[in-house]
Protein backbone atom coordinates (compact mmCIF):
# COMPACT_ATOMS: atom_id res chain seq x y z
CA UNK A 1 0.00 0.00 0.00
CA UNK A 2 1.38 3.71 -0.07
CA UNK A 3 1.46 5.95 2.72
CA UNK A 4 -1.00 8.79 3.52
CA UNK A 5 -1.57 11.57 6.09
CA UNK A 6 -4.71 11.29 7.98
CA UNK A 7 -6.84 14.62 7.54
CA UNK A 8 -6.38 17.05 10.26
CA UNK A 9 -3.84 15.10 11.91
CA UNK A 10 0.11 13.63 11.90
CA UNK A 11 -0.97 10.14 11.54
CA UNK A 12 0.31 8.60 8.50
CA UNK A 13 -1.15 5.18 7.47
CA UNK A 14 -0.19 2.47 4.47
CA UNK A 15 -2.91 0.77 2.60
CA UNK A 16 -6.08 1.28 1.02
CA UNK A 17 -9.33 0.63 3.26
CA UNK A 18 -11.26 3.76 3.11
CA UNK A 19 -13.38 2.74 6.04
CA UNK A 20 -9.74 2.15 8.15
CA UNK A 21 -8.98 5.63 7.33
CA UNK A 22 -11.94 7.57 8.02
CA UNK A 23 -12.57 5.35 11.45
CA UNK A 24 -8.76 6.46 12.75
CA UNK A 25 -9.79 10.05 11.54
CA UNK A 26 -12.71 10.22 13.73
CA UNK A 27 -10.66 8.64 16.68
CA UNK A 28 -7.71 11.18 16.46
CA UNK A 29 -9.82 14.21 15.84
CA UNK A 30 -11.87 16.48 18.40
CA UNK A 31 -8.73 15.34 20.97
CA UNK A 32 -10.18 11.96 21.53
CA UNK A 33 -6.83 10.11 21.52
CA UNK A 34 -5.88 12.83 24.43
CA UNK A 35 -9.22 11.42 25.85
CA UNK A 36 -8.48 7.85 25.67
CA UNK A 37 -5.29 8.18 26.57
CA UNK A 38 -6.19 9.84 30.03
CA UNK A 39 -8.43 7.01 30.79
CA UNK A 40 -6.00 4.63 30.23
CA UNK A 41 -3.62 6.30 32.51
CA UNK A 42 -5.97 6.66 34.89
CA UNK A 43 -7.50 3.14 35.08
CA UNK A 44 -3.61 1.88 35.21
CA UNK A 45 -3.16 4.49 38.47
CA UNK A 46 -5.93 3.03 40.26
CA UNK A 47 -4.98 -0.68 39.71
CA UNK A 48 -1.56 0.41 40.32
CA UNK A 49 -2.54 1.98 43.70
CA UNK A 50 -4.92 -1.01 45.18
CA UNK A 51 -1.72 -3.10 44.35
CA UNK A 52 1.62 -1.37 46.20
CA UNK A 53 1.99 -4.32 48.28
CA UNK A 54 2.37 -6.82 45.67
CA UNK A 55 4.05 -4.82 43.54
CA UNK A 56 6.15 -3.73 45.71
CA UNK A 57 5.49 0.40 45.23
CA UNK A 58 6.03 2.79 47.45
CA UNK A 59 3.10 5.18 46.13
CA UNK A 60 1.38 6.09 42.44
CA UNK A 61 1.25 9.48 41.53
CA UNK A 62 0.20 10.92 37.96
CA UNK A 63 2.04 14.04 37.06
CA UNK A 64 0.83 16.25 34.27
CA UNK A 65 4.00 16.52 31.05
CA UNK A 66 2.18 18.80 28.92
Amino acid sequence: GFQVQLDLTGIFMHGKIPTLKISLIQIFRAHLWQKIHESVVMDLCQVFDQELDALEIDNVQKETIH
